[in-house]
C-alpha cells in the first residue's frame, strides 16, 4: 500500500507539473519540473497500474524493486520536498 501511495502521489505531481509548466509558446524555455513529468508520467503509471493489475508475481517484484535501496522512502521524501518548495513559493497550497 505504502508504494502504491507513493507512486500515484507522484503521479498527481507530475500531472500538474505537464500543465502548469507546459511552456505557453515554442520560444519559451522547458521548465526542469514540466521535462521531468514528460520523461517520468508513462513509467509512474505503468508502475502504479501494475500494483493495481499485475499478476502477483509482477507486484511483488516491483515492490521488492522499490523498496530495495530505500527507492520508495527517497521518492516519498522527494515528493514532499518539491511540494514544500512549490508551497515556499507561493504557487500552491502547501497541503496540494
Amino acid at each position: 500500500m505504502l508504494c502504491f501511495r507513493v507512486l500515484t502521489d507522484y503521479l498527481h505531481l507530475l500531472e500538474d507539473w505537464k500543465v502548469r509548466y507546459a511552456p505557453k509558446t515554442p520560444e519559451d524555455a522547458l521548465d526542469d519540473r514540466f521535462v521531468e513529468a514528460c520523461q517520468m508520467h508513462c513509467r509512474i503509471e505503468f508502475m502504479a497500474d501494475v500494483l493495481t493489475v499485475g499478476a502477483l508475481e509482477e507486484r511483488v517484484a516491483l515492490v521488492d524493486e522499490l523498496m530495495k535501496e530505500g527507492k520508495i522512502t527517497f521518492l516519498q521524501e522527494y515528493i514532499t520536498r518539491k511540494k514544500k518548495e512549490v508551497a515556499h513559493h507561493g504557487e500552491e497550497p502547501e497541503n496540494a
